[in-house]
């Protein structure tokens, strides 16, 4: 069975019907397709061995099958804010998570409904989303995964779940808002004007009969988005004029909107929104007949009104409540009709599959070096700290501070650590799927997005050109460089640069970590603003005691925070000194690799164990011996190193009281196992896996 042929069977027992479509094209075969029903006997004479992509049509005859298609970074980015949750996401690596697939039952007559941005002169505007239903006797058809682009990049799953049920009401209010926030953020004013910008979008939102919540939360993305340094106080200023407004005050309409926007720009929201104009004696512009709010609610299949409200008309309009029918419920999910998936991992018990994270620590607590260590088992696919690697993948680095270094990071790296395993790695160790820069936009600047979108997404291309791999992980070095804060200590802009880098992750489907500085309480987490860890997914925190002439010793990783994981987990490590020649004027040039020298230990140990684990550790590093690939230690050795450490309130605790402890501690530890060579018994970390 050819590859086309057996993924258009796999989508046949899905339900949808597969559409044939030439190799690295778009456009079906022929024009037969809408109507043709294909079947498991028909498949073979469609998709017969040679290289095709794959389509598949939606609407009715793939059970109301309906495709998002998110056709720039923006809206992209805007997605998570405004579509509901789905289990089915797929694109390619210039534009990730782009196809969002819903299910929906009463789709109206028509193919498709496309949103573009302002028409240039002479061409037409480019598209921002388009909801692609294939209502009624219209057909409408996606290339699917499984495919390549016309670009020669795959088209790929990012989830291949279940597609979230939904209805044509919701994902079209969803689309539309999409689509006017890429516009109104493309043009959002730079500095100076942007009060008076919200406060012009606020009332034109207001007259346009948006209630003052859905204002609230739309003119926050749009402004956090469009380079704001306080889309909460942009957004407040939105509802400052919405509520002027519904106090029957004037405030700006569709002229403002033309002011601080543009004239093109605003006319276009506008025409989106289905909004004639100003007009001071009737504040909203929409009709709410009995069938337009079925029509809302999606519970008619009939055509909708050209432009659908996205919001219910606002309270001042009546003095008592609307009626049941008039408002809108949320979207809520019944049990039994989602999913239970499990954590997506990079990293099992790790690193989340998506995300934004920190890796935290003081100065010369060997952040970057654990950076670069983390990012080689990824890249290569070995487990780390004694987890599995679930999704190898190449690593992005923005490194606005120390990106001198990394060359010769990278290169003690492969010399000392990966040179070792040279046998299990499958490409060039010399050339890893690992690329890094020595800049970065800054996070609380003007619509940085569209640039770090743009950079992930040259990488994740050459990643999949020339490795067969995705893109998993970006790092930011350092948060104190990248973000261009104002004041760290403020909370609100900590929040906006860590959903930047949850941005970041959503428009790229790699999780994001950032590298930043412990504050002078190591005990409060990262310097700055508390809301950096509160708004992180993950926390990891490298710490050690740092002597008056800058050596460090005790060094650990301590996996301080993941949402949905375990916590509290302590990882000792080192950073070995190693020797990298001489320089041009023949100096020694060194650099260090990181080495884990321990299994990674539950913050819930008893006294007697914890010191056991630190005297092994120790034992191991001066007299340990490596038998097959296991660094073992003579049990007498530890032991006595074990008497030597042991502490207590009593001055004088015999030896033979302390070697009970030893035993007992040695025997109720899970994770040391025993080994007899040759009639001397040795100690040894349980390897369930390779060495990390």
């Amino acid at each position: 069975m050819s590859d086309a042929l057996a993924i258009a069977s796999r989508y046949k027992a899905r339900g949808w019907n597969p559409v044939p479509i030439p190799y690295r094209k778009k456009k079906p075969v022929d024009d037969a397709w809408q109507t043709r029903d294909l079947t498991e006997a028909t498949l073979p004479k469609y998709f017969n061995g040679a290289l095709q992509n794959v389509g598949v049509q939606l609407g009715p005859r793939s059970n109301g099958l309906t495709d998002i298609d998110l056709d720039c970074h923006e809206a992209i980015s805007l997605a998570r804010y405004f579509l509901p949750k789905t289990d089915s996401i797929f694109g390619r690596a210039g534009k990730p998570r782009s196809h969002l697939l819903y299910y929906i039952d009463n789709a109206p007559e028509g193919a498709s409904i496309k949103l573009t941005d302002v028409t240039p002169e002479g061409r037409r505007g480019d598209c921002i989303a388009e909801l692609r239903m294939g209502g009624g006797t219209k057909g409408a058809q996606t290339v699917f995964p499984g495919s390549v682009h016309e670009s020669g990049e795959a088209i790929e799953w990012a989830k291949d779940g279940e597609p979230a049920k939904s209805n044509f009401a919701e994902l079209r209010t969803a689309v539309t808002k999409i689509a006017i926030a890429t516009i109104l953020i493309r043009r959002f004013p730079a500095k100076g004007s942007r009060h008076d910008a919200a406060l012009a979008l606020g009332g034109f939102l207001a007259r346009a009969g948006w209630e003052i919540n859905g204002i609230r939360y739309f003119v926050e993305i749009v402004a956090r988005l469009g380079g704001s340094t306080d889309a909460p106080g942009r957004a407040k200023d939105a509802v400052d004029a919405a509520e002027s407004h519904s106090r029957g005050e004037k405030v700006y309409g569709l002229p403002g909107l033309i002011e601080f926007f543009g004239d093109a720009p605003a006319k276009k929201v506008a025409k989106i929104l289905g909004y004639t104009g100003d007009r001071p004696e009737d504040t909203a512009q929409w009709e709410y007949s009995d069938d337009h709010i079925k029509r809302s609610l999606g519970l008619d299949s009939s055509p909708p009104d050209e432009s659908p409200p996205l919001q219910d008309p606002p309270p001042h309009q009546t003095s008592e409540l609307p009626p049941r029918s008039s408002v809108k419920p949320l979207a809520t999910f019944k049990h039994g009709e989602v999913r239970a998936e499990a954590m997506r991992w990079v990293v099992r018990n790790r690193l989340p599959e998506t995300g934004a994270g920190l890796m935290i620590g003081q100065w010369g607590m060997y952040k970057t070096f654990l950076a670069l260590d983390l990012s080689a088992h990824i890249m290569l696919g070995w487990s780390w700290t004694g987890e599995r690697i679930y999704r190898q993948g190449g690593v992005l680095l923005l490194a606005p501070e120390g990106a001198n270094s990394i060359a010769l990071r990278l290169a003690a790296l492969v010399e000392n650590k990966i040179a070792k395993r040279r046998d299990e790695v499958t490409f060039d160790p010399e050339r890893l799927p690992f690329e890094w820069t020595n800049s970065c936009p800054p996070l609380l600047g003007k619509n940085p997005l569209p640039t770090l979108v743009a950079t992930a997404a040259t990488a994740a291309a050459r990643f999949r050109t020339e490795y067969d791999l995705p893109l998993s992980l970006i790092w930011i070095d350092t948060m104190a460089t990248a973000a261009g804060w104002k004041d760290e200590n403020d909370n609100a802009e900590a929040s906006r640069a860590m959903a930047m880098l949850r941005d970041l992750s959503t428009a790229t489907g790699a999780v994001v970590m950032g590298i930043d500085h412990l504050g002078k309480n190591a005990e409060a987490g990262a310097r700055g603003a508390s809301a950096k860890e509160s708004n992180s997914d993950f926390v990891l925190t490298a710490t050690g005691n740092k002597a008056q002439d800058g050596s460090v010793k005790d060094t650990e990783l301590v996996l301080r925070k993941l949402r949905d994981g375990p916590q509290g987990l302590t990882i000792p490590f080192t950073a070995d000194l190693v020797n990298m020649g001489q320089d041009e004027h023949g100096e020694l040039v060194t650099s260090r690799i990181i080495n884990w020298t321990v299994q990674p230990r539950s913050k819930y140990r008893s006294e007697n164990e914890t010191l056991l684990e630190k005297v092994l550790n120790e034992v191991l590093a001066a007299k340990g011996k490596v038998v097959g690939k296991i660094k073992m230690a003579r049990r007498e050795d530890v032991r006595n190193a074990f008497r030597d450490a042991y502490k207590s309130e009593k001055e004088n605790v015999a030896k033979a009281a302390k070697d009970e402890r030893f035993r007992k501690a040695l025997k109720s530890h899970d994770k040391i196992k025993s080994t007899d060579i040759e009639g001397v018994e040795y100690l040894s970390w349980l390897e369930d896996e390779e060495p990390f």
